[in-house]
């Protein structure tokens, strides 16, 4: 029964946290009814800077994206088809920079639009317009669902009357002009209706005049959806133009997708928007909560001003979000904040409860000790702890009855302490003398044993055949017998001296010492392998048994040597084990053909049990050979022992299957062993592989490789596009093909792919056999057998190197150079531009820098145009090591370079002197030696410099002043720097005066061939080199060097070489008629471009036939260069020109190194030593032993030497003495016209 103290007590407690629950609870309600009411203010004030934020966000991404299709139209616009176009145009149809017709930029034009789609899907349509063709499209590229379809010019359309085009007109150049958000109408054969926003921008010619324009027509559904993109579900989304006529809204019908636009309009569904279409409103409408059909709703709007030129003309974006309470509901419900508190204030009443509780216990704790105690319990623990006076009481009461206790059970523990030391001592004596008695008696009786067992032991051992021996704790031998010896091999004297591990080859020391522990009061038969003295393993049978004598354990051991055994039963259950486990059939017959033995695998093959095999004849099996057959193949297989076959059996359900026989007769035996193996499915394969070779030769390459991805096969497809052949790659891994451009990585994620879906399909760059790296598309198939084994892997790739290339020509087009990687000339304008709007801005100076490197021509020509790649690419980077990180060092083509300096300060005097340091860095730089693989080069740069302030210069004014400053350095001598001065626009005007009055010089009869003797040794003339004059009527007569490097820059050299070859032509058929001079030759130089023509023989070939003269008196000159361009093409060219009988020399044979190794290669006749060489005879040790060189090396090749330049006695005797052949130099007359030469010929002759 409970103490009545202890039920108050408790419902004390119990009141008391009831109390403080009830206050608790009413505090907490009142806390969350205000902080309900923040958390709702907080939700409408958080979604409203939501929208907020995101209609911003999404006005910059609408404006961005227009933006960028500006730039994109004026991107185009700047391309070099559309600058070679308006060149070409103005030039009869050819471009005089790049020699391209007009009609041939049209079709780069269409490529670059073709590939700019494909980069650009979103853009529907570009097109470049003509002026002067009434607005007719040139060029149109359409993007329809991914593909690009070009239209011909011919079927092009005319937009001369449309607005878009007459606007784009009136803007200057550099500008565009956007059309409003509208439909564009497709073709006849596309009727489909296209929303559209138009960029067009002009294009005007070298006199400002409007030449065309290019456009492009953005489809703009994609744009107006990507408003939605990002917001939440609850988000409304609406797109209005000017009109307030929707161009996007949630409900698909009413919005401009739906093809009726301006059915409805934005400020009649929404006032309040009203006033962003009034003249002169503010440009947004923040987010606010408005009540509208008795709901909450909130609006964001914002106006985008597309064209900056027109603002009237812009579009209304707004964002709603229709029912604001819902989205509150949603987001907060009362369970959810209410909950912590109840579960808060129910846990606070828990612990009030349990505290007052914890503080009356030690009362009832008490009340119940007592009653313990004094029913005669003494283990009773009395409360330690309480509260105040309560702990004071408890304390008290346990001290006084610890007390009583201790006493208490001290005297009982004396007591029996006492009574249990004389009962054991007692017990102790008893015991003693039981034992000694037992002790005494066991004694003698053991005496008389051990001597009897002792007699027989010895026997026992002496006479067994199995090894005897016994051994104590350690190991150690205490006896053995002989037979233990001789299985050992050890004497007996040696076997005393033994361990047990000295023997035992199985266990180690400690393990053999816990086996003997073991082994005590027990006896066990196993086996193990001892070794004998010889070191000779054998396996042993042991029987052993532990005992214990006199206080000492000892192991009894009997041994057996089992080796042979051993032997037998292994290589019985290895015989077993394989017949057993054998996948294919086996079989034993005797010498009649009967069937003695059949394992289960031929069981399985012929559907009979083993037990109906035995007894069969073979006969009876076999399905190709008749009983007679089965008993001739019989007797020779006998005959010559074993045989090996492929037949027919037949099942015992009569299928017939296809068998693999092998079959050995063992004499001794008379028995025949039979394996046959089931390949019928190998058959099927077989077949099934003659029917997949058809489809196996496909146009995409196939290879097949084993589970180990060794290639067993691969299709012609697969030759061709490796250059491997099948010989040359069955039994390698495909990775002998590797380009090395993929890590471990890669080919690890493809093999795991492989192994977990069965298949890979991706892109991978390899190598072919010659060495090219090239892109394949791969697809790689993993093939499973019934066990969902892999047994091959087939691949099937496709050369992609012609789509990788289509998708390069956008990076060609793009702003570095491929070589160095410097910016190219794109970039380089585009820089220029910003830099002399930022020096405007800044009031500043700057500088552009126009350098080439001198005699890069000639490394080319000598070394090869690798060597030249190697050292543009030096160049560049010494460049860039001189100049700072903000300044662009751009790379025009070939050897030329453009260095922009911008901020170079505000003073024009320290601005020059700054970039003249500069420059001079640039130069000392650019002049060290360049060791090109294991080649030393010297080279130095022509740098020219034009300052800048502003943008009162165009970037074009810029480049070409920084050229004309270049193009003086190369005529003072070169490897110097030079400033800009306007005399040198005179001079560049001069060049362009000379330019045009050329054009006009073949027409007025101003060219002239002039001719220089070519002597023999006895100073015989023996021909001519026609060299060309220009009689200018202004400035007298103008030699080659002044304007041939003018007349290569168009195509008017072409007309120049026809003429001069025409003239030479002519003079030869009248020498012809003149004894005097019938047998001269005449020599001709021709330029490279003429060279360089597709028909170039075919025009000699109808020259020849024109004048009908000889064709051996006629020598075409070339140069290195020229030949060295395209090696295979020039002497393709040079032996078609030997066909024709015409006779080849070598021009300037010297000034390179390369000729020498190809020279075999070329049909020469004639090499003419450089006149630079032959002017440094007598001066110069290395150019007196190259002309000697050159000499032998000529007679060596059986070529006519001709040395050019001879001007001194001693010239001529030195090349006389070392059998130079001909000659041609002042000292034998110099060039002059033909009436002057032919006068002088008699008394040369």
């Amino acid at each position: 029964m409970r103490n009545p103290l202890m039920l108050s007590v408790s419902r004390l407690s119990t009141r008391l946290a009831i109390g403080l629950i009830v206050m608790l609870s009413v505090s907490a309600l009142a806390i969350w009814y205000i902080e309900h009411s923040r958390l709702r203010e907080a939700y409408v004030s958080e979604r409203a800077a939501h929208l907020d934020s995101s209609i911003q966000t999404q006005r910059l991404r609408l404006n961005q994206q227009i933006d960028l299709l500006r730039r994109d139209a004026l991107f185009l616009s700047n391309t070099p088809p559309i600058s070679g176009i308006v060149r070409a145009a103005q030039h009869r149809g050819i471009d005089p920079r790049d020699g391209n017709t007009r009609a041939k930029w049209d079709a780069r034009l269409q490529e670059i639009f073709s590939a700019f789609s494909q980069a650009h899907p979103g853009y529907y349509r570009m097109r470049y317009i003509g002026v002067d063709d009434g607005g007719r499209e040139i060029v149109r590229v359409d993007s329809r669902g991914g593909k690009i379809l070009s239209v011909l010019p011919d079927m092009g359309e005319v937009y001369g009357a449309r607005d878009f085009f007459r606007q784009a007109l009136k803007l200057p150049k550099g500008e565009v002009y956007l059309s409003g958000f509208d439909y564009q109408q497709g073709s006849a054969g596309d009727p489909e209706r296209i929303q559209t926003l138009r960029a067009a921008t002009p294009v005007y010619d070298s006199s400002g005049k409007a030449f065309g324009i290019v456009a492009i027509s953005l489809d703009v559904r994609g744009l107006l959806e990507s408003s939605r993109e990002g917001l939440p579900a609850d988000v409304q989304t609406y797109v209005a133009n000017q009109s307030g006529q929707y161009l996007l809204h949630p409900d698909a019908s009413r919005s401009f997708d739906s093809g009726m636009p301006g059915r409805d309009s934005i400020a009649a569904d929404f006032p309040i928007l009203a006033q962003m279409f009034q003249s002169g409103a503010e440009g947004a409408l923040s987010a606010q909560a408005i009540t509208m059909s008795r709901d909450d709703q909130l609006f964001a709007a914002t106006r985008l001003h597309f064209d900056s030129a027109n603002p009237d003309r812009f579009l209304v974006l707004m964002y709603r979000i229709p029912d604001v309470p819902a989205g509150w509901q949603l987001f907060t419900l009362p369970i959810v904040h209410l909950a912590p508190w109840l579960v808060g204030i129910l846990l606070i009443g828990v612990v009030a409860m349990r505290s007052l509780r914890r503080s009356f216990a030690p009362l009832e704790q008490l009340a119940l000790a007592a009653e313990k105690i004094a029913a005669g319990e003494h283990d009773v623990a009395l409360p330690q702890r309480g509260v105040a006076e309560i702990g004071r009481l408890t304390q008290a009461v346990g001290v006084m009855f610890r007390t009583l206790s201790q006493r208490e059970q001290d005297m009982l523990r004396v007591n029996l302490e006492l009574e249990d030391r004389i009962n054991q001592r007692t017990h102790d004596l008893t015991f003693s003398n039981e034992l000694l008695q037992a002790a005494i008696d066991e004694g003698n009786k053991r005496s008389q044993e051990g001597q009897a067992q002792l007699r027989r032991n010895q026997a026992l051992m002496a006479t067994s055949m199995d090894g005897i021996h016994v051994m104590d704790m350690q190991g150690d031998i205490v006896e053995a017998n002989d037979a233990f010896c001789r299985m050992l091999g050890y004497s007996p004297e040696e076997v005393a001296g033994l361990n047990v591990a000295d023997w035992d080859a199985r266990w180690s020391a400690e393990e053999l010492h816990e086996r003997f522990r073991s082994l005590i009061g027990r006896s066990e038969l196993f086996e193990t392998v001892h070794r004998r003295k010889d070191g000779a393993l054998i396996d042993v049978e042991i029987s052993t048994s532990g005992v214990e004598i006199d206080g000492q354990s000892f192991l009894y051991a009997s041994s057996r040597d089992v080796t042979e055994r051993k032997k037998a039963e292994a290589a019985m259950k290895q015989h077993e084990k394989v017949i057993e486990t054998a996948i294919d059939g086996f079989w034993v017959t005797d010498m009649a053909g009967n069937l003695l033995e059949a394992n289960q695998a031929y069981a399985d093959i012929s559907g009979y049990t083993i037990g109906e095999l035995v007894g069969m004849h073979v006969s009876q099996l076999e399905a190709n050979e008749r009983p007679e057959d089965v008993k001739a193949h019989v007797e020779k297989i006998i005959a010559q022992g074993h045989d090996r076959f492929e037949t027919r059996h037949r099942r015992k359900d009569g299928r017939i299957v296809d068998i693999e026989v092998s079959v050995k007769y063992q004499e001794e035996s008379g028995r025949l062993f039979v394996f046959c193996r089931d390949i019928s499915r190998r058959k099927q394969d077989e077949q099934a592989l003659q029917v997949a070779a058809v489809a196996f030769e496909t146009q995409d390459a196939i290879l097949i490789t084993d589970a180990d991805a060794n290639i067993i096969r691969v299709n012609r497809s697969f030759e061709r596009i490796t250059g491997y052949s099948a010989a040359e790659v069955i039994g390698h891994n495909p990775s002998m093909m590797s380009s090395g451009r993929h890590d471990k990585q890669f080919y690890g994620e493809m093999w795991q792919r492989l192994k977990e879906e069965g298949a890979w399909a991706g892109e991978i760059w390899d190598r072919r056999k010659n060495g090219q790296v090239y892109p394949r598309w791969v697809t790689v198939t993993a093939v499973r057998n019934d066990r969902n084994e892999v047994t091959h892997y087939v691949g099937v790739f496709a050369d992609i190197t012609e789509r990788k290339r289509a998708e390069e020509e956008i990076r060609n087009l793009a702003f570095y150079d491929v070589l160095t990687s410097l910016p190219n000339r794109r970039l380089l304008l585009e820089r220029l531009r910003a830099a002399l709007t930022a020096s405007a801005r800044r009031r500043n100076y700057g500088a552009l820098m126009f350098l080439d490197m001198d005699k890069f021509k000639a490394l080319n020509d000598t070394l090869g145009h690798d060597y030249g790649d190697l050292m543009l690419v030096e160049v560049a980077n010494r460049i860039k090591s001189c100049v700072r990180e903000m300044d662009t060092v751009a790379r025009l083509g070939g050897d030329e370079f453009v260095v922009l300096i911008e901020d170079a300060g505000g003073d024009e005097q320290d601005a020059g002197h700054k970039v003249a340091t500069v420059a001079e860095k640039i130069r000392e730089a650019l002049a060290r030696p360049y060791l090109l693989k294991e080649h030393e080069y010297l080279s130095s740069p022509s740098i020219g410099v034009t300052l800048y302030h502003g943008n009162g210069e165009s970037v074009e004014d810029l480049l070409r002043q920084a050229d004309l400053a270049m193009y003086q350095v190369k005529k003072a001598g070169r490897n110097a720097i030079c400033f800009f001065e306007p005399a040198m626009q005179a001079d560049a005007g001069s060049r362009d005066s000379m330019m045009e009055s050329l054009d006009h010089a073949l027409e007025r009869g101003e060219l002239h061939l002039h001719y220089q003797p070519q002597v023999e040794g006895d100073r015989r003339t023996i021909g001519a080199e026609a060299l060309l004059r220009w009689e200018r009527p202004q400035s007298g007569l103008a030699m080659p060097d002044d304007f041939i490097p003018v007349a290569e820059k168009s195509a008017l050299i072409l007309d120049i070489d026809r003429w001069v070859l025409n003239e030479a032509c002519a003079r030869l058929v009248r020498w012809a008629g003149d004894e005097r001079t019938a047998g001269l030759t005449l020599a001709v130089n021709i330029s490279s471009r003429f060279f360089a023509q597709p028909g170039f023989v075919g025009e000699m070939t109808a020259l020849l036939g024109t004048h009908r003269i000889r064709p051996e008196l006629l020598i075409v000159e070339l140069t290195e260069r020229m030949v060295l361009e395209d090696l295979p093409a020039a002497v393709g060219k040079m032996q078609g020109l030997k066909a024709l009988g015409i006779t080849l020399a070598m021009d300037d044979f010297g000034s390179g190194y390369s000729s020498l190794s190809y020279l075999k290669q070329m049909p020469l006749d004639q090499v003419k030593i450089h006149k630079s060489f032959v002017q440094g005879i007598g001066l110069n040790d290395s150019d007196t032993q190259l002309v000697q060189s050159i000499i032998d090396l000529g007679c060596r090749f059986g070529l006519v030497v001709l040395a050019e330049g001879v001007e001194t006695e001693a010239q001529f005797a030195f090349l006389d003495r070392h059998d130079c052949m001909s000659y041609q130099g002042f000292l034998f007359g110099k060039a002059v016209a033909i009436e002057e030469f032919e006068a002088g010929l008699s008394a040369r002759r």
